[in-house]
């Protein structure tokens, strides 16, 4: 983990299309560090993140392994999405990163 970070909130936001837009500005201004994740490097949220990564949201186990990368190199604080249909993605890397969340069930 980064010494000089380490107080630094960091969030997965899965989704960098138009939908999710308002939910990367709000975690932008206050002062998180954004995680995004989406299967089209062109969306628009892509180049607004701190960090794009590029996976299909449709690819759970994937999805875990590249959060479960992050957390264990930076730690993330939580995992979101807003205006799509992968609610059960979320719930699935919550769990498996022990963060708090809805239970995939």
């Amino acid at each position: 983990m980064n010494g000089q970070t380490r107080d630094v909130k960091r969030v997965l936001i899965l989704g960098a299309g138009v939908m999710q837009l308002p939910a990367l500005h709000w975690a932008r201004r206050q002062g998180w560090e954004v995680y995004v994740a989406d299967g089209n490097p062109s969306a628009p949220g892509a180049e607004l993140a701190d960090h794009f990564v590029p996976v299909d949201l449709t690819d759970i186990e994937g999805m875990v392994a590249a959060a479960g990368k992050i957390h264990e190199d930076e730690k993330l604080n939580g995992v979101f999405t807003a205006g799509t249909d992968f609610s059960y993605t979320v719930a699935r890397v919550a769990t498996a990163l022990q963060l708090p969340g809805i239970e995939p069930e």
